[in-house]
């Protein structure tokens, strides 16, 4: 069940280091490990989706040559615990954040910082397609992808393990805070994975519901 954290337990660090190069930026991240992690890199002529250890990048196919990693332009690389964004804005390299709730796992980018949080809510996006009957193996022989199918778009490939014709969905976190007029708004979010798509527990909803209300009821107009 996704949980629903209140403001006694919870912070939100991030840093960022500027005039760094994506591979780089991976290196000191530390986003996959022993967890895991993935990748969303945009180039001029392709959307990629990859797992991520370090500055291992790696389709089914295998490794990206380095001279794909130096076209993306953006990139929004996580795992469970942390992301790491990044936006190319010269020719030498780009602007890296990280986000984590563990003070220690930002601090090796650079200086850290600490967002004002009072709340989080889980979140999800549905992506499009079906899972393939055939479970992708990449390079390795390792079962690990799934293809998504749909008719009007390509099959693409993610990460991730999905039962044949069921749906998939990307999770992450959404951060609250309250600004200076006293509204609540969400004003952070950190991705978390590829999961297969499950309809939240009435439980959950409630918790939601109840966590949206205590923040909104009183609100200045």
């Amino acid at each position: 069940m996704s949980q629903v954290n209140t403001e006694s337990e919870l912070k939100l660090w991030w840093s960022t280091n500027t005039g760094i190069t994506l591979s780089d930026a991976l290196d000191k991240s530390g986003i996959g490990g022993k967890v895991g992690g993935v990748g969303l890199l945009s180039s001029p002529t392709a959307f990629i989706i990859a797992t991520v250890n370090g500055s291992d990048v790696c389709t089914r196919m295998g490794s990206l040559e380095s001279g794909a990693l130096e076209s993306v332009f953006e990139a929004r690389c996580f795992d469970s615990t942390k992301e790491l964004r990044w936006l190319r804005t010269d020719h030498t390299g780009g602007t890296a954040v990280l986000l984590s709730e563990d003070k220690e796992a930002v601090e090796r980018l650079g200086d850290t910082k600490e967002l004002q949080v009072i709340k989080t809510l889980p979140a999800h996006y549905l992506l499009w397609g079906t899972a393939n009957a055939v479970t992708a193996a990449d390079v390795s022989g390792s079962s690990s992808w799934t293809v998504l199918k749909e008719f009007r778009i390509r099959s693409f490939e993610i990460p991730v393990v999905v039962t044949a014709e069921k749906r998939a969905q990307l999770h992450s976190i959404e951060y609250l805070g309250r600004g200076k007029c006293g509204n609540v708004s969400v004003v952070e979010e950190r991705l978390v994975g590829f999961e297969e798509y499950s309809q939240l527990d009435k439980q959950t909803v409630q918790e939601i519901r109840c966590s949206t209300e205590e923040y909104t009821e009183g609100r200045p107009e």
